[in-house]
């Protein structure tokens, strides 16, 4: 399971791209309004228990018009942190949009 949390104090738009074993393009959207938190379930195996859903491409986080960015595999990763499942949190250093 992946859990994003917002930390910011205004809400964000989230749009995830997942790649299916088929590599069809699957796309996951919500809002999340501050201090909220949204999850998702991915299958793993046992080979895989520490790997963050191997599906993730990369992820777009909106908090209005003019903010806007995508962080690819690589930025996710590094922001991920895994405590019997994985937590994304999305703060002001995550969107600098200044």
């Amino acid at each position: 399971m992946v859990t994003i949390k917002n930390d910011l104090d205004e809400s964000i738009n989230f749009q995830g791209e997942f790649i299916a074993t088929t590599n069809e393009v699957d796309n996951l959207a919500f809002q999340l309004k501050p201090g909220s938190s949204n999850s998702w379930r991915y299958e793993i195996s046992s080979f895989e228990s520490d790997v963050l859903d191997k599906g993730l491409n990369k992820i777009t986080l909106s908090v209005s018009s003019e903010c806007s960015i995508t962080l690819d595999r690589s930025e996710i990763e590094a922001l991920a942190e895994k405590d019997g499942m994985w937590f994304i949190t999305i703060d002001a250093e995550v969107i600098n949009c200044k």
